[in-house]
């Protein structure tokens, strides 16, 4: 049985935080797990009832098949959606038995919150939120009015140092950004991935459920909050791959009578969310996709990693690289495009990104070099390994890393 205590509120000098003792009987511990925020938010911050530690415990208590008891409230509309889908859903995507929650008290609460928010990560997701909900005219009655940045598990899970210097740097560019945009910009920070390595749970098996916490945290602030969804709706699936595959239906389970979570930009696909953002001004300044440079200087993409080869990528079949040359590194891209291409050609039956660029290329006549149609053989010959690994359950995958660093 994992056990939730009631939330407490708690003020040390600029922040206020909301913490709740967690104890598994199976595993014998007990740990504080918290939230925080600029003490300006005090007003918003819930501790009326246990529902955002809920939604952090529920992936633990599923991996260790344990039931929850909250010893105190739970909200009528989570206890609702736990029971009718969202513990259902979960369980049977990781082929577990589902568990039970219990509370001492149902109770229903009407916050009466108007704030609209949205992430600022300032990768193509957030800028094409943020540009649909408040630059571009608004269509739909919910314009943007606060920014969050959250460093809940989103900047790593293993070392806290580099998880906190990650977040001040990502801070500091937002603030700039909110700055320009005149919104306002707010932060939620959490130690809860101290609680989820504890049951081998990762970034991709809880990140869906850990973000709704921490806008829950603020739900008397919130009536409406955006999360940019990684997936087109049409690709909608229950896999282990990560949550974020089906967070349309997550975070709907996790809205509650005051706030609700949508998931946008589920109808486009990544290089369409590129090509609508590319002629903006302050897409060409602050566009950060780069999962490595820390770099306070205007080149703050490394143009090697992933991300960023997948979105020079996109840019340069738009046409746009040189209006891209300050904020890029693109001499890795430009000296090896056909061995980037290959690879998207070899591996495209396997992920929907690669099948998403070369659909796009196709689209708008970009010539693909012919050295990469060559050199994808040796990617259509990995094919089945490379679709092994992005099948394998998460912990899995973590217990292969963990096997292999002991070995090396």
């Amino acid at each position: 049985m994992i056990i939730i205590s009631q939330p407490k509120l708690e003020v040390r000098e600029n922040e206020v935080l909301v913490s709740s003792c967690i104890e598994d009987d199976k595993k014998h511990f007990r740990e504080t797990i918290f939230y925080k925020t600029s003490a300006t938010y005090r007003p918003y911050v819930v501790t009326e009832k246990a529902d955002l530690f809920v939604l952090s415990a529920l992936m633990p208590a599923l991996f260790s098949q344990s039931d929850i008891r909250v010893e105190g409230t739970l909200s009528s509309d989570l206890k609702y959606a736990l029971e009718n889908g969202l513990i259902y859903i979960l369980a049977k995507t990781y082929g577990v038995r589902p568990i039970k929650v219990h509370a001492e008290r149902i109770e229903t609460f009407e916050f009466g919150g108007k704030a609209v928010g949205a992430g600022c990560s300032m990768g193509v997701d957030s800028l094409a939120t943020i540009k649909q909900h408040y630059i571009d005219d608004n269509r739909y009655g919910h314009k943007i009015t606060h920014l969050a940045i959250f460093n809940t598990c989103e900047f790593g899970f293993e070392d806290a140092n580099e998880a906190n210097k990650l977040f001040r740097y990502e801070y500091s560019r937002a603030a700039a950004f909110a700055r320009e945009t005149g919104l306002e910009l707010l932060y939620v920070q959490s130690n809860v991935t101290s609680l989820l390595n504890r049951y081998g749970t990762g970034l991709y098996d809880t990140c869906t459920l850990v973000h709704a916490a921490a806008i829950l945290f603020l739900e008397k602030l919130y009536a409406v909050y955006y999360h940019s969804s990684g997936y087109l709706l049409d690709k909608l699936k229950y896999t282990t791959q990560s949550l974020e595959h089906f967070d349309f239906i997550l975070f709907d389970m996790c809205s509650t009578r005051n706030t609700k979570i949508f998931s946008t930009l589920a109808t486009q696909e990544r290089t369409e969310r590129t090509e609508y953002i590319i002629d903006d001004t302050l897409t060409k300044k602050y566009l950060h996709v780069c999962i490595k440079t820390i770099d306070d200087g205007p080149v703050h993409n490394c143009g090697r990693c992933y991300k960023c080869l997948r979105t020079l990528a996109a840019i340069d079949i738009l046409g746009k690289l040189p209006e891209y040359e300050t904020i890029f590194d693109q001499s890795y891209y430009k000296t090896h495009k056909a061995a980037i291409f290959a690879k998207y050609l070899g591996y495209r039956a396997a992920d929907p990104f690669f099948a998403d660029i070369l659909n796009f290329a196709k689209q708008k006549g970009f010539r693909i070099p012919k050295m990469a149609y060559l050199l994808s053989v040796k990617y259509y010959l990995l094919l089945p390994a490379y679709m092994l690994g992005r099948e394998l359950p998460n912990p899995t995958k973590k217990k292969i890393k963990k096997f292999l660093r002991m070995k090396g």
